[in-house]
Order: C-alpha cells, then structure tokens, then sequence
C-alpha cells in the first residue's frame, strides 16, 4: 500500500470523456451508474431509478417498512450473542473483541443497477453490506461455510473451470448433443431461510468441517440471527427484507449454492432420465 502511486493509474477514459462525465453527473435528475451485466454504462432518470426502487419495496410479500432505524439495537443483540457463544466456547478475549460490531457499524443501504439486457427495464436490487451490522460475524460464518462449496458437485468457480470440465469429456461422447440452458428465477428470495439453515448445518455435520468449537445449536443461532435481520436504509425510509436471502450478504451465495446442489441432488441427478452427458451451473445459471 505505502509503494502504491495514484498517480501511476491511467484513464480508461479520454479527457473530453472525463469532462462529459462529470458534467452528466451535476446535472440535476441524472445518475450515471453502471448497468446490472457487463458494467456498460447507463445514463437515466433519477426520478425513473427511484421510481424502480419504490416499486420494488413497495412488495409486501418481501419486504415490510420499520419505524426506525434498527441498527444500534441489532447492535446491541449481535454483541451480546456473539460474547456469550464465543465465551461458551472458550474462545480467547482477544478473538472475541475483534469479531465485535464497533459502534461506527453504518445502516446497511439499498442501491439497484439496471438490467439494461431485459426487454423491459429492471433493477438489481442490492445492498450494501460493508462496514455492517453483520460485517464482523458474516465473516465468520463465511469462513466456516464456505469449504462445503467443494462438495457441490454442479457448482463452477468460474470460466476456466467450465472449460476443463469440458476438456475431461470424451469429445465423441459430446457429440451429437444439445446444449441447454436453464436460469433460476430471483434464486435468493425464492430460498426459504429456516431451509436454507437446514441444509448447510447437514451438510456441515455430514462432511465435517471445521466449525471451531460451535455446535450446530451455536451456528443455528448465529444464522438465524443474521438472515432474519436483513434491515437497510433507501432515502430516508427503513426497511427490513422478511423473505429469502439479502443480495450483498456474505453468506447468500454460498448458502444458494448449497441449497441448489441439495434440489439437483433430490430432484435432478436421482430422477433425470437419461442422465446428462456434463450438468454444472454458476449460482443459478445451469
């Protein structure tokens, strides 16, 4: 970091770009953002954007209003279990404090990206986590969780790995087939979270992975605690999501992974006839 020149860094953009730019984001009901896939850039109403927004909170089924803002007495309750489970079991006081939430924990805040690839636009909801409540103990609970990913047998880390599970296939095996593929429908607020703690502490119990002295009752409690409190700020309204993973917390990709690899494993590998010749999937793109 002490070696690191900002001055170093080269544009992208050319100095009239970099102008236009700027002017394009003084200008009054204009955003400049980015849009939800391939980052091109979107120039829109900010009225339009948070007219989007409001639309997508207004959903009973998902999210419901709060009076106030929760942070300072989620605060409070996270603190206060993460001490007494820690201190249960016999973790040092140093390891405690630092997995604390500080008192500058900020509001988590509601954002969206546009969905510029849709034939009507839409909006990636999200929000930002960092710096949270749940900062401090997302992590950990990530850390714990995140090794089960390796016993999902569909699940791809990235492009390269699809390419060499293609490259292991016996290419006359592949031939004649047809390619199909499939995409879950808003994969983290279809997944019911009491499941979804179901299914990672089986699967953390059946491969036996290092939990650092939690019992299942401990990460249980810890899960509930952060999936049921998925609160945030969208201008100067409260909410809270009362319906699936949050988009942007730490633990909502792992746990929709693992939950998509216990659905293909029930209802796809074991009753699928014929069986496919090669079945993987990112998140929730198969």
């Amino acid at each position: 970091v002490e070696r690191f020149d900002i001055k170093k860094i080269k544009r992208n953009t050319t100095k009239e770009e970099h102008i236009c730019m700027k002017a394009l984001r003084e200008k009054e009901d204009t955003t400049v953002t980015r849009s939800d896939k391939g980052g091109e850039l979107v120039v829109m109403k900010t009225s339009e954007l948070k007219r989007l927004c409001t639309e997508h909170l207004h959903d009973p089924t998902t999210y419901e209003r709060l009076d106030k803002n929760p942070t300072q007495s989620l605060r409070t309750r996270t603190n206060d279990t993460v001490k007494n489970i820690l201190t249960e079991c016999q973790h040092p006081r140093h390891l405690i404090h630092k997995l604390l939430t500080p008192t500058s924990a900020r509001t988590q805040q509601f954002y969206a990206l546009p969905k510029t690839h849709k034939p009507t636009l839409k909006i990636r909801p999200i929000v930002s986590a960092c710096g949270g409540v749940f900062d401090r103990l997302g992590w950990l609970l990530q850390v714990i969780f995140y090794p089960l990913l390796q016993y999902c047998a569909a699940h791809l880390t990235s492009t390269k790995n699809l390419i060499e599970r293609f490259d292991n296939l016996d290419k006359n095996e592949i031939r004649d087939q047809i390619p199909v593929s499939y995409d879950v429908v808003s994969l983290y607020t279809n997944i019911d979270v009491n499941e979804a703690t179901r299914t990672v502490l089986e699967y953390a119990e059946k491969h036996q992975i290092n939990t650092f002295n939690l019992t299942a009752t401990h990460l249980r409690e810890l899960l509930s605690l952060v999936l049921t409190n998925s609160t945030f700020q969208y201008g100067n309204h409260f909410y809270k999501q009362i319906r699936g993973l949050a988009m942007g917390n730490r633990l909502s990709g792992t746990l929709a992974i693992i939950c998509m690899d216990r659905f293909e494993c029930n209802l796809i590998f074991r009753n699928l006839t014929p069986k496919p010749v090669i079945y993987v999937r990112y998140v929730d793109d198969t």
